[in-house]
C-alpha cells in the first residue's frame, strides 16, 4: 500500500489535472464576476441618468434595472457597492472584504472592482 503513495506517473498526472481544474474554477469565478460587475455598473449609470443620483444599494436596481441582484462569483452573495466612492466590487479570491479599495501589489483578478466615472451634472 505504501507504494501507492509514492510519486508515480498516474499520481503526477492526477495532481497536474487537479491544479488545472482549480485554476479553471478561479478563472470561471473571475469571468462571471466581471460580467456581473459590468451589468451592475451599467444599471447604476441608467439609474443615475433617470433619477439624478446613485442608488442606495445594488438591490435598489431590481427589478427596474436588473432582473436579479448581481452575484459575486467568488462568494455567491451579491456584489458590493461603495456609493460614496462609486465602486462596484467583489470580495475576490482571498474571500476578504477590503471595501473595494485598490491594494498595492494586488491584481485586478484577485480583488475585482469597477470604478464608476464621476456623475456628470445634467
Amino acid at each position: 500500500a505504501a507504494d501507492l503513495l509514492r510519486p508515480n506517473a498516474l499520481g503526477l498526472r492526477y495532481v497536474a489535472a487537479a491544479q488545472v481544474g482549480a485554476r479553471f474554477a478561479v478563472t470561471r469565478c473571475e469571468y462571471d464576476t466581471h460580467v456581473e460587475m459590468t451589468r451592475a455598473a451599467l444599471a447604476v449609470r441608467a439609474f443615475e441618468r433617470d433619477r439624478g443620483g446613485a442608488p442606495p444599494s445594488l438591490a435598489a436596481l431590481v427589478p427596474a434595472y436588473l432582473d436579479s441582484a448581481p452575484i459575486d462569483g467568488f462568494s455567491g452573495a451579491t456584489l458590493r457597492f461603495d456609493r460614496p466612492r462609486r465602486v462596484v466590487y467583489s470580495i475576490g479570491s482571498d474571500q476578504i472584504d477590503d471595501g473595494g479599495r485598490a491594494i498595492e501589489g494586488d491584481t485586478e483578478a484577485r480583488e475585482p472592482r469597477f470604478e464608476l466615472p464621476p456623475l456628470e451634472p445634467s
